[in-house]
C-alpha cells in the first residue's frame, strides 16, 4: 500500500493505491509530495529506487530492518533511518522507518501505514496544509522526524510512571517478584536506549551539516528535536538511578526480613537454653536426688521453668 499527500498552497489531497507506480502520475510541479510507502512490498522499494534515482546502497539500507539509526547526505538527497516506537499498554513495539528527502518530495518507508506515529501529523497536514507548503519539503521531513521523537518521549514517560508505581509498591511489599519487575524494566529501557542514543548522534550530524535545500528558518526545529533527545538521554540516566535504588531497596528489605528471622530464632534459643539445662538435670538417672521423692516435685519444676521463661522474655525485651 502507498499513501500520497500532494500539497499546494492551502490544499492537501490524499491518494491511496497498492503500488507506487499508479500514484506517480498524480505528482505535479510546484507541489510538495509525501509518499508513505509500505516497504513490505519489494516492488514498491524497487520502483521508488528507479523513479527517484536512489543509490543502490541507500536502497539496501531501506530494506535492512536491523539497521541502527543512520543519517547520510547525498548530492541531492538526505536519508535517515531509525526505529519508530509503537506504544502497547505499558510496553512498546519497534518498527523500522526510513525517510528520504528530495527536491520536492519526501519518501517514508515503513511496515504499518495506519498504526504508525504519523496520525496526528496527517491531521495537521489536512487541517493546515498551507503551513507545510510555506515551510517547504524540509519542514515536512523535520515534522516526520519530530513525530517519531515525540513517541520516544511518550514511551519513556510511561516507563517513569511504571518505576514510580513499582517504588511505591516496594515500600509496602517485600515480594520476591518485585526484583523480577525491576529487571524486566531495566532490560526494556536498555533496548530503548540503544535505539535513542544513536538517533541523537545522527540528528546532531544532521543539524551541524550545511545541507543544500534546508532552510535556515527550519533549523530551529531541528534544534528543538535535539533538545528533546538530550532531555530524554538525561531521563534515561535518572531512570537507571531509580532502578538501582529499587534494587538496593529490595536487598535492604531482604536483609531486614533475614534479620527479623534471625532475631526470632535467637530469642527462642535464648529462652530454651535454661529450660534445657533444668530438664537435663532432672533427666539424669541418679538414684539419690532430693526432689525425686517430693510430692510436688514435678509441679515445682514446671513452675520453675515458667518463671525462668518469663524472666528471659522480659530480659530480652529490655535488650
Amino acid at each position: 500500500m502507498v499513501i500520497l499527500y500532494r500539497i499546494r498552497g492551502a490544499e492537501a489531497e490524499r491518494f491511496e493505491a497498492d503500488t507506487l507506480e499508479s500514484l506517480l502520475r498524480e505528482t505535479q510541479p510546484d507541489c510538495l509530495h509525501w509518499f508513505d510507502i509500505d516497504f513490505g512490498s519489494e516492488a514498491n522499494v524497487k520502483e521508488a529506487a528507479a523513479h527517484f534515482g536512489l543509490h543502490p546502497l541507500l536502497a539496501d539500507d531501506i530494506r535492512n530492518r536491523s539497521h541502527l539509526p543512520k543519517y547520510e547526505a547525498y548530492e541531492d538527497l538526505v536519508f535517515l533511518t531509525c526505529k519508530m516506537l509503537l506504544p502497547r499498554e505499558d510496553q512498546y513495539e519497534t518498527e523500522h522507518l526510513s525517510l528520504v528527502l528530495g527536491k520536492d518530495w519526501v519518501l517514508s518507508f515503513q511496515d504499518n501505514l495506519e498504526g504508525d506515529n504519523f496520525q496526528h501529523l496527517r491531521r495537521r497536514l489536512e487541517n493546515d496544509p498551507q503551513r507545510f507548503f510555506r515551510g517547504g519539503v524540509d519542514f515536512l521531513f523535520i515534522a516526520l522526524l519530530d513525530a517519531v521523537v515525540d513517541t520516544y518521549n511518550e514511551v519513556l514517560q510511561t516507563y517513569r510512571d511504571r518505576i514510580e508505581a513499582l517504588e511505591a509498591h516496594m515500600l509496602d511489599s517485600r515480594e520476591p517478584s518485585d526484583i523480577h519487575a525491576v529487571t524486566e524494566i531495566k532490560s526494556e529501557l536498555g533496548s530503548l536506549r540503544r535505539n535513542l542514543l544513536p538517533l541523537r548522534e545522527e540528528v546532531i550530524r544532521l543539524r551541524n551539516e550545511q545541507i543544500q535545500g534546508f532552510k535556515k528558518t527550519n533549523h530551529i526545529f531541528l534544534r528543538d528535536i535535539l533538545d528533546h533527545l538530550q532531555l530524554m538521554a538525561s531521563s534515561f540516566e535518572s531512570c537507571r538511578e531509580m532502578l538501582h535504588n529499587l534494587t538496593e531497596l529490595h536487598l535492604s528489605n531482604l536483609n531486614l526480613q533475614l534479620n527479623r528471622s534471625v532475631k526470632t530464632l535467637t530469642v527462642v534459643s535464648a529462652v530454651f537454653i535454661p529450660l534445657t539445662f533444668i530438664a537435663g538435670i532432672y533427666g539424669m538417672n541418679f538414684r539419690h536426688m532430693p526432689e525425686l521423692e517430693w510430692q510436688y516435685g514435678y509441679a515445682g519444676v514446671l513452675l520453675l521453668m515458667a518463671l525462668v521463661t518469663l524472666f528471659m522474655l522480659r530480659l530480652l525485651k529490655r535488650l
